[in-house]
């Protein structure tokens, strides 16, 4: 009995360990920019993989992690999933070209990302 008790300890200190890593890790492995083109899209905040032009972005909405899930849409299902975070508030921003016409982010702040992402659009 004592070796499960320890076993399952060290399982549970994996697991949060694991989520706390892939939380906060994986902002550091790729992010995003808005830049005065577009939406730039990073690998370690350094190297730029695609820009997504303000004029191919045709919405931008905040969605609740209950309806990002794969079986929740048929849009959700086929979405490009760039998400650096497990939890918080996703945004979809929604492209009128492309392989990936939804594409899921996971900005710090999803409500101040969009409204960055507005006006810099506008200018």
């Amino acid at each position: 009995m004592k070796d499960f008790i320890e076993i399952l300890v060290q399982g549970i200190a994996f697991i949060l360990c694991a989520g706390l890593v892939l939380q906060y890790g994986l902002r550091y492995l790729y992010g995003y920019n808005i830049s005065q083109t577009g939406l730039e899209i990073k690998v370690l905040n350094l190297f730029i993989v695609k820009t997504i032009s303000f004029e191919e972005i045709i919405s931008a909405e905040i969605l609740p992690p209950s309806r990002v899930f794969p079986w929740t849409s048929l849009k959700m299902f086929f979405a490009l999933r760039l998400g650096n975070r497990l939890w918080g508030n996703f945004v979809l921003i929604e492209r009128n070209r492309g392989v990936f016409r939804q594409i899921i982010l996971t900005p710090d702040n999803a409500s101040k990302f969009i409204d960055s992402l507005c006006n810099a659009g506008k200018r």
